[in-house]
């Protein structure tokens, strides 16, 4: 029975069915029932032209000297390096770091977040970048339901066993939901050396309802599961692949979701990366209390409110 299951998602009469059918209703629900209350904040939030980055209806699309996340990625470079920097990597390397994710623990740890020991200055104003105008309305174009910040996080990665491809260095996808966008921006210049972010070219018109045969389904370990062998789309297709590579600044908005990405192998330089995570309530990546840094962040600032469309 699972093998006729297999063959039948292998056919073209079903991919015609999943495209044309199955998915405009599922988008249809997922806006005006699922997220009715966001799609009606949607409709408020647009009643005036906002200033915003449009993926142009793709799932992806790399930023170039953009003034303002150039000027933001400048400040935490210079704040970080090289005393933060130098401390954090001591860190990872004498496993003092502790995450339960198995490939990404003890002597094998190469990545760990760092957002909370750079100053309270400087996290206010990453927390207000991301409720900037620009990314709230580039995040609720791409959705098009208003949209929840799910995760604001600082990113240090090292080149620890290099040799030893693991976790997130392998494709994947981030199953928490139904659509997210993401915006990844190099803090610190990147190339081939540490670990640049890689996703695949084309646009995935099947969304979540399409998964590769090639994903991992022995492994059940915390980070190995659902993953694909780490050069099996250079294989396929090598001009098929876009890379986040460049200074600092330059960046990636992505649909973590439905793209097929992976990133983080330092070979031998270290990555400073800063993720802005926007979703819906309904992704299980967004806590049912909310987003946990809004309380630091009002901390930050106790006079400064969110008005409905943030506290939403």
């Amino acid at each position: 029975m699972i093998n006729i299951l297999i063959r039948i998602k292998t056919l073209k009469l079903y991919k015609l069915f999943l495209l044309y059918f199955i998915k405009p209703l599922y988008e249809l629900i997922w806006q005006y029932v699922i997220n009715f209350q966001g799609k009606i904040l949607y409709f408020l939030w647009f009643s005036k032209k906002k200033k915003l980055i449009d993926l142009n209806n793709n799932d992806k699309k790399i930023i170039e000297n953009n003034k303002d996340i150039n000027n933001l990625a400048e400040k935490i470079y210079n704040h970080c390096f090289p005393s933060i920097l130098e401390n954090s990597k001591k860190e990872l390397l004498d496993g003092s770091v502790s995450i339960s994710n198995a490939t990404n623990s003890g002597d094998k740890t190469y990545n760990q977040e760092i957002f909370d020991k750079i100053k309270p200055d400087l996290q206010k104003e990453i927390f207000e970048f991301a409720h900037s105008e620009l990314l709230i309305s580039s995040a609720a174009k791409y959705l098009k339901v208003f949209p929840v910040l799910g995760k604001v996080l600082l990113y240090h990665n090292i080149p620890n066993k290099p040799e030893e491809v693991r976790g997130a260095m392998f494709w994947h996808k981030d199953d928490f939901g139904y659509k997210s966008l993401d915006l990844f921006v190099a803090i610190s210049d990147i190339d081939e050396k540490n670990g640049p972010l890689s996703a695949i070219k084309k646009k995935n018109r099947y969304g979540i309802f399409s998964k590769s045969f090639e994903e991992n389904k022995t492994q059940n370990q915390a980070g190995e599961r659902g993953k694909i062998t780490y050069n099996h789309y250079e294989n396929l297709d090598a001009e098929n692949i876009l890379k986040l590579k460049g200074k600092r600044g330059t960046s990636l908005l992505i649909d973590s979701f439905t793209v097929y990405h992976r990133g983080g192998h330092c070979l031998s330089k270290d990555r400073l990366m800063l993720r802005f995570s926007y979703q819906t309530p309904d992704a299980i990546r967004v806590p049912s209390s909310g987003f946990s840094k809004l309380a630091q962040f009002d901390k930050l600032n106790k006079n400064f409110s969110l008005n409905i469309f943030l506290n939403y």
